[in-house]
């Protein structure tokens, strides 16, 4: 289950990622392009917070 979640998020990123490349335009933050970076650090800190924790807990605990 964790897996597939994770498999999820990581294509919603990609999605997310390849919208905002399609729709950036001249330099000027429209709000699709806000809900775009928004919805990009979202996904991306939610893939980032296990990896922190797994690394948080082996080389500063040492438990695997």
């Amino acid at each position: 289950m964790k897996n597939k979640t994770t498999l999820i998020l990581a294509l919603l990123l990609v999605t997310s990622i390849g919208t905002y490349s399609r729709i950036i335009s001249d330099g000027n933050i429209k709000a699709i392009e806000f809900v775009s970076i928004f919805i990009i650090g979202a996904v991306s800190g939610t893939l980032i917070t296990p990896l922190l924790v797994h690394a948080f807990r082996v080389f500063l605990l040492g438990a695997f």
